[in-house]
């Protein structure tokens, strides 16, 4: 299981200017995300949002390799909401800059880093 914060961002239009509704720049809540990578390639997210609102996902995990050296990159999570059929991906990087797990969602959301909470 890894969890992390994703921040508050604004929300961009398909040109990646910032949406403006009634002069105030519009913006996507900050939200906790729980991942549970499981056995055999299942892949559970909860996505609880500061309001109070949650959003259970379920899917499979793929492993990324880099070819050369055989090393694990990420964790690539395949997800479909389970109220609404959406669907999601997300990517567990490790990035040694920084020394951490980020998360990696759409080309939008900022990435965030994740920490190994539980077996």
């Amino acid at each position: 299981t890894w969890t992390g914060v994703r921040p508050q961002f604004p929300l961009r239009n398909a040109n990646g200017e910032v949406i403006e509704v009634g002069g105030k720049k519009a913006k996507v809540a900050r939200s906790t995300f729980t991942f549970t990578i499981g056995a055999m390639g299942t892949a559970e997210l909860v996505q609880s949002h500061d309001d109070g609102r949650v959003a259970a996902f379920s899917g499979t995990w793929k492993g990324r390799i880099k070819p050369e050296t055989n090393a694990l990159t990420a964790i690539v999570c395949d997800l479909t909401a389970n109220s609404t059929g959406a669907y999601r991906q997300f990517a567990l990087m490790a990035d040694n800059k920084r020394q951490a797990v980020m998360c990696h969602g759409g080309s939008a959301e900022p990435p965030f880093e994740v920490q190994f909470t539980a077996p």
